[in-house]
């Protein structure tokens, strides 16, 4: 035959034979699919992907798919998929069946552009990994995901046009509508202001509260009982504290978004009594959710990102710790001036402070906790464990010095997995996290808070008293127990 003179007919003949091919292959691969079974599908990802052969895959490990739907896979939210997760993986996909671009029937898309146009007016969007944990509440059957270029939130968008009703009214509600920070957290004049009003800062270091959704929540519902003993500001730290071990950043300084839509709940909970959340950023010594390999630049990224985030969402009842007690200055050589300046770089109104031994730089907006105190720049003991001192003392202190306990910060328990040696990363937080309330014993009479009173009968006395009681309606014993600590004629009481 001369090809040359039935052009149209060898086209149409190599496309019928391309298109054969296409579909012996995809046959052959659903055979193949099938026909392994679920234990050789996952020691194939983890000899693929397991960098380190600790018998997982961690989220800077993963590639390809497995990398775009980590956070989707990784059901108990600790950074890794075990082969109990990739099991289940296997399992739905096995479900599921595999053919070449093989896509959900009837499931229909939109890009971000296309979805803008159907914005109702006045609505804007802000990118959110709670999207689709809202859709699924409001009751989505099919929801799909965004897919993140890096761990601030941006990437494209993709939603089922086709869910309505009370889900995706849902959706609009909670993702997209635009919100704006009802408080203001601000420096003037050597003050600290939330909004107009001069504030000063009194409340509760709970840097471990992103370790689990659950321990987040907690927070989140004490926040009224806290707020009715004036407690006005809560500290959360993004890098685990010593046994917290929350990768809040990623390998490269963007951040986690499962440890930011959880520090959003807790910043939007807080502006809604109006509080205040000190927001931590870098914390070595002993927590094992540092990077080693990172650098200065890493580091600087870390913060920048993390004010990209709060001004993107407009949270502004905030202010930021670039390095918890100047740990990593002192193990890595960061120069926290320099991790000042980037944060300002993004944003110059947000508030930075720094905490390590000697003064603020000129840059930081306050000192804390090592901070030496610096004529005409505040200073926040964000770090107080007080010493003994008489009530009137105290109370004195209370209402010139800022001041957060701190709490939050004792071990979670350890689950031990039957017949595997346990794994820094295995810890769960079965435990309730430290979430605590604090009072000065003004309003106790003056023979409960006297120093001439035996340490137990004074704890007796506190417990029994009207104050406690409605707090901590538990029996005594409770209250005497090893986490309950009187300092400084200051009460702290485990919820």
């Amino acid at each position: 035959m001369n090809f040359r003179r039935f052009p149209v007919t060898t086209a149409v003949l190599l496309a019928i034979s391309f298109n054969v091919t296409l579909q012996a292959q995809d046959a052959t691969r659903l055979r193949q699919a099938n026909n392994i079974t679920k234990e050789q599908r996952i020691d194939n990802w983890l000899n693929s992907q397991d960098k380190n052969a600790d018998g997982k895959i961690a989220g800077d490990e993963a590639t390809g798919l497995m990398n775009s739907n980590f956070t989707r896979n990784d059901t108990n939210k600790d950074n890794f998929l075990d082969r109990k997760e990739l099991g289940d993986l296997a399992e739905r996909l096995a479900r599921g069946g595999f053919g070449r671009n093989r896509q959900p029937r009837d499931q229909q898309t939109m890009t971000t552009e296309q979805l803008l146009k159907q914005l109702p007016e006045g609505v804007t969007v802000v990118p959110d990994i709670d999207f689709v944990k809202a859709l699924r509440e409001a009751g989505a059957k099919d929801v799909t995901y965004m897919r993140y270029k890096d761990g601030s939130g941006h990437g494209t968008f993709f939603a089922n046009i086709k869910e309505t009703g009370p889900a995706r009214e849902k959706f609009f509600e909670r993702t997209l509508k635009g919100r704006h920070s009802k408080y203001v957290f601000t420096i003037r004049n050597g003050k600290t202001f939330l909004n107009d009003k001069s504030i000063l800062v009194k409340g509760l270091r709970c840097s471990n509260a992103l370790v689990s959704d659950e321990s987040a929540a907690e927070l989140i519902a004490n926040l009224d009982t806290f707020a009715s003993f004036g407690i006005n500001t809560v500290s959360v730290f993004f890098m685990g504290s010593r046994f917290g071990d929350m990768k809040g950043y990623n390998r490269d300084g963007s951040l986690n978004p499962v440890y930011t839509a959880r520090m959003g709940r807790i910043i939007e909970a807080a502006d809604e009594r109006g509080m205040v959340v000190l927001v931590g950023c870098l914390y070595w010594g002993n927590s094992k959710a540092k990077w080693e390999e990172w650098k200065q630049a890493e580091a600087n990224a870390a913060i920048a990102n993390t004010v990209r985030w709060l001004k993107e969402h407009d949270y502004r009842n905030v202010f930021v710790d670039v390095d918890n007690e100047g740990m990593a200055k002192r193990a890595k050589g960061f120069d926290n001036r320099l991790l000042v300046v980037a944060g300002k770089k993004v944003d110059p109104t947000c508030v930075i402070a720094t905490n390590f031994k000697g003064p603020a730089p000129p840059e930081a907006d306050l000192g804390l906790h090592f901070s030496a105190k610096v004529p005409g720049k505040p200073y926040i003991e964000s770090e107080g464990t007080p010493t003994h001192q008489r009530a009137g003392r105290l109370l004195g202190q209370l209402q010139q010095e800022e001041r957060l306990l701190q709490l939050h910060q004792h071990r979670p328990l350890q689950r031990r997995n039957e017949g595997q040696a346990e794994s820094p990363h295995s810890r769960a937080p079965r435990q309730r996290l430290g979430i605590y309330v604090c009072f000065d014993l003004a309003a106790v009479p003056a023979a409960v808070g006297s120093e001439q009173l035996p340490r137990r009968r004074r704890l007796e006395a506190i417990a029994r008293h009207p104050m406690v009681a409605r707090i901590h309606p538990r029996q005594v014993r409770t209250v005497l127990a090893p986490s309950t600590h009187v300092r400084n004629r200051t009460v702290i009481s485990k919820l």
